[in-house]
């Protein structure tokens, strides 16, 4: 399946389809792919970042590393940022997802990166993938708010 083919409104389909892995069947190497913004997404954040991030954002950001942190034993992550910059680290963790209150593996940046503590990223596996293709949304959140942006895609590398 070409995620980058689908509609917004398919690739949500696609996420709700999709099957929640284990964290620690996440480790290894993903390379991104940047897919569209979400269609009911707030206007001001459609219009004003989809041309900001697509020519920033989805130009520099090639994927993502998870890993086991060895001082904390935790399940962590990186993103890789053009050419092999490892930056934006994030906890991983299995939670409740914001779009259907199904399972759903989050990518948590608010105790690494403060400017950015309020994105957090939900994955699932595409169904049918094999383990090697997940689809993501990206929320961004605060006590009082919460809004679904972009979508994203990760193979495994």
């Amino acid at each position: 399946m070409n995620l980058q083919e689908l509609s917004s409104f398919e690739l949500e389909r696609v996420f709700t389809d999709g099957i929640c892995p284990e964290p620690q069947n996440l480790i290894g190497s993903w390379k991104g792919i940047f897919l569209p913004f979400i269609e009911r997404a707030p206007l001001p954040f459609k219009n004003l970042l989809t041309f900001a991030v697509s020519k920033t954002w989805g130009n520099i950001w090639k994927g993502k590393e998870i890993f086991i942190d060895q001082k904390t034993n935790k399940i962590k992550g990186l993103n890789i940022i053009y050419p092999s910059l490892k930056t934006l680290s994030f906890d991983v963790k299995k939670v409740r997802s914001r779009v259907d209150s199904g399972d759903a593996v989050e990518f948590d940046y608010s105790s690494h990166i403060h400017p950015f503590g309020f994105i957090r990223d939900e994955v699932r596996l595409v169904k049918g993938s094999e383990e090697q293709k997940l689809i993501g949304i990206m929320f961004l959140e605060s006590s009082f708010w919460r809004f679904p942006i972009i979508f994203f895609g990760l193979e495994r590398l």
